[in-house]
């Protein structure tokens, strides 16, 4: 206790060092005489020069305490990061706001301390005007966002809700409103609209100005990521008229400042467009907007897209994905001669993939392509409360986080270089190796080598130069390994890493060096660690045979997707199990009810190496969709997808290993009703940071609306397989190298042939071969 809160002591007392610090450093500050950035020609311009940046997202500049406040945007300013998106609303009280102990709206019209709000509540709305008056200090500008299409701190359903219960409105009720109806009631409207004219007109207290004054707001966001899904009754129409009819009253309150809708880039009637045809439902209408009838509305002054290929379904070709998705907005910005910024993109820290690469691609494409701007998600920095990680930082709550963490992040250099060009700075090229196969951030990775075919684990590497590329060779432990094939259809170097190579449980080197005119490119070595074999045992099991009580471990509501979460409560079938109500309802590869383990020890969860849960569904009221060969996971619909993620971080565990079409799933009946049963086994890792696990119950194109039960909750220990270390296990691979050059040797000999006269001589090449052989022993 007395180290925890030492460390606490500890932090604020470095974070007011480096306040105090800062206040000696000299910034162009923002002034209420500086120019405000406006869209012109499809460029963004402060008075005639051109402004192209590179910035960032942060979700908690009003809402978190300044010392933290400070701390984002001293790292924004030092590393050239001028523009940060931020949240402008903390709507309703739901629990990702009291949980924060903030509020703005905590009822419908209502801007003050609510009366449930404790002592240490903080206001939004001051934390807000602290957080614009120091942006304008430091010359950053701000993109603030009015509500959420997502439940995170409120969004649009608690303005539908503030609606259902003001009438009394139940879900069967004819009147009952849903998310899509945001967009079309006018009563529902006009909430959003007071709250929106009482934002703008606000004066900030620490500088004096007003809002719709102060130039430090680069523009305002009508909804961060609205969707309208046809799955759900939604029409492209209604979106494009909201933000027609919304961005048209901010002008009547605002003239000085930009409008943008805040849109993730959907397209409608451009399935042609998609990148192998890989995400159809960003490209054709299903999501319910269309990017190119919004960009072209009279008073949205520019557009953003976000770019996210795991999180929409994209199976491979990530990379490449999104430089199409990005080079296809920037061209429609110029047809419509309006700027576009790819405004948020992320790839997911916990699956393996170099998003230094990756992100130098995407940059490239939107600098090159001549983007207006480009802000990834997202931006944090040092916390002063309990939950921070890593040395005092922020968690990385999604998998998206970046902080100045030394040593830990080396796409931000990427990015820091990027700043730079945008704001037309020269930056050499230079040469790399972008090793995508096996990648680390660590330079450490541990392998388990019997996860693939013949143990033998694939190698992709990229050369990142403007020469020839004479060859690439792999190194081993210093050794020549192999040199790679080049892969003219992926631009990628490739071979196959026999992991026998290895012994289980010790660790080799892995190099290469790239050949170009007279010069190598040398690539940092890889600590590669191959996993001990082992056996896994269940060390807790938890049945629920009887009614579970408060403390007790339970299944609760954790979020959906394209599905509709009713109830989870204990039930008496079969012994005991975990009934949950739901509605998969929607025809779409990815329909999602989470379930949080509630009261889950954590010792338990990062102590274990694996869990295993039953899922069983009515198979009477499971109803096939509609497939096309462009779906994702098309060849295991329709069926289940279920897969668990491990929180903070949303680590996915286990994602793709038990897609399976439902007719293939063991049938079982129980009480005379026949369901299907499929037992989940997810083997993972889980490291200190992580508190929560979720199950992830999934359907692919797959319609039920019922009960779904979840029963044996396992998780599991492992040890020494009693094989692991079997002799055929392991090759020496030095050896095996004599012995293949021995061969090559040999079959130089016997392709040696003599033409005597016209005839092929080949008798004598044995006898050679013979006396070589000897001569050697």
């Amino acid at each position: 206790m007395i180290e925890k809160v030492f460390r606490k002591i500890s932090i604020v007392i470095l974070l007011t060092v480096l306040t105090l610090l800062s206040t000696n450093i000299t910034y162009g500050a923002i002034t209420k005489n500086t120019p405000f950035v406006e869209a012109k020609n499809g460029k963004f311009y402060i008075r005639d020069d051109e402004f192209r940046f590179v910035g960032t997202n942060n979700y908690y500049l009003h809402y978190k305490d300044k010392l933290m406040i400070d701390a984002v945007l001293d790292d924004a300013k030092e590393a050239g990061f001028n523009v940060i998106r931020m949240w402008g609303f903390l709507d309703g009280d739901s629990n990702s706001i009291t949980e924060n102990k903030a509020y703005m709206q905590p009822e419908q019209g209502v801007f003050s301390k609510p009366s449930w709000a404790e002592h240490d509540f903080v206001s939004g709305w001051d934390q807000m005007d602290y957080a614009i008056s120091e942006a304008a200090k430091r010359d950053i500008r701000l993109i603030i966002v009015f509500t959420n299409y997502w439940d995170d701190f409120g969004g649009i359903s608690e303005y539908v809700n503030w609606y259902n219960e003001k009438y009394g409105y139940t879900r069967f009720h004819p009147n009952y409103l849903h998310k899509k109806d945001f967009y079309t009631n006018e009563e529902v409207k006009s909430y959003y609209k007071n709250y929106v004219s009482y934002l703008l007109n606000r004066t900030n207290q620490f500088n004096g100005r007003k809002y719709i004054e102060d130039p430090t707001i680069f523009s305002w966001e009508l909804m961060n990521e609205p969707r309208n899904p046809k799955l759900e009754g939604g029409k492209i129409e209604d979106v494009t008229n909201w933000a027609d009819e919304m961005s048209r009253f901010v002008k009547s309150i605002d003239p000085n400042h930009m409008v943008a809708l805040g849109d993730e880039g959907s397209f409608d009637k451009r399935a042609d467009w998609d990148y192998m045809k890989q995400a159809q439902h960003i490209y054709d209408g299903s999501e319910g907007v269309d990017f190119e009838k919004v960009l072209a509305l009279e008073k949205i002054d520019f557009g953003t897209f976000h770019l996210y290929p795991e999180s929409w379904g994209i199976n491979h070709s990530h990379m490449e994905w999104g430089r199409k998705f990005i080079i296809d907005h920037i061209n429609v910005g110029k047809t419509l001669n309006k700027p576009v910024v790819l405004e948020e993109f992320g790839i997911s820290a916990n699956l393996g993939r170099n998003r230094e690469l990756i992100y130098t691609d995407w940059l490239t494409a939107v600098y090159e392509n001549g983007g207006a701007g480009v802000m990834f998600w997202m931006y944090a920095s040092l916390d002063t409360s309990d939950n921070a990680v890593d040395g005092g930082y922020y968690p990385d709550y999604d998998g998206f986080r970046l902080a100045e963490i030394p040593g830990k992040y080396k796409e931000l250099d990427v990015l820091k270089d990027f700043a730079k060009r945008f704001s037309g700075v020269e930056v050499p090229f230079v040469e790399k190796i972008h090793v995508i196969s096996p990648y680390t951030t660590t330079g450490y990775i541990q392998i388990e080598s019997d996860l693939y075919e013949n143990q033998m684990y694939p190698i992709h590497v990229i050369v990142d130069t403007k020469r020839d590329v004479k060859k690439v060779e792999m190194y081993l432990d210093g050794e020549l390994y192999t040199t790679l094939k080049f892969n003219k259809d992926t631009n990628r170097y490739e071979t196959n890493f026999n992991m026998r190579h290895i012994y289980r449980g010790s660790n080799v080197f892995l190099e290469f060096k790239a050949y170009v005119g007279s010069n190598v490119i040398l690539s940092e070595a890889i600590e590669i660690n191959r996993l001990l074999k082992f056996d896994y045992f269940v060390n807790e099991n938890y049945d629920f045979n009887t009614q579970y009580g408060g403390n007790d471990v339970q299944l609760v509501y954790y979020g959906a997707y394209n599905a509709d979460f009713l109830s989870s409560t204990w039930s008496n079938k079969n012994g005991g199990m975990i009934k949950v109500s739901a509605n998969h309802n929607r025809d779409h590869f990815w329909s999602e009810v989470k379930l949080e383990v509630m009261n889950l020890n954590k010792q338990l969860l990062v102590s274990s190496y694996g869990v295993s849960y039953d899922v069983y569904y009515e198979k009477s009221k499971l109803v096939e969709g509609i497939l096309k060969p462009t779906d994702e996971a098309y060849d295991t619909a329709p069926g289940f997808r279920h897969y668990a993620a491990l929180d903070p971080g949303w680590m996915k565990i286990g994602l793709n290993e038990h897609n399976i079409k439902y007719f293939n799933v063991e049938e079982v009946t129980i009480d005379g009703v026949v369901y299907l049963k499929q037992h989940i086994m997810i083997r993972y890792n889980a490291n200190s940071n992580h508190t929560k696990l979720v199950l992830g119950l999934v359907t692919n194109h797959l319609l039920y609306d019922g009960d779904i039960y979840i029963d044996n909750l396992s998780f599991y220990g492992r040890k020494l397989s009693g094989d692991a270390l079997a002799p055929d296990d392991y090759i020496d691979w030095y050896l095996e190298r004599e012995e293949q050059n021995r061969k090559d040797r040999q079959k130089k000999l016997i392709t040696t042939i003599s033409i005597v006269g016209g005839s092929i001589v080949v008798l004598v090449v044995p006898a050679v071969i013979f006396i070589i052989k000897k001569k050697k022993q």
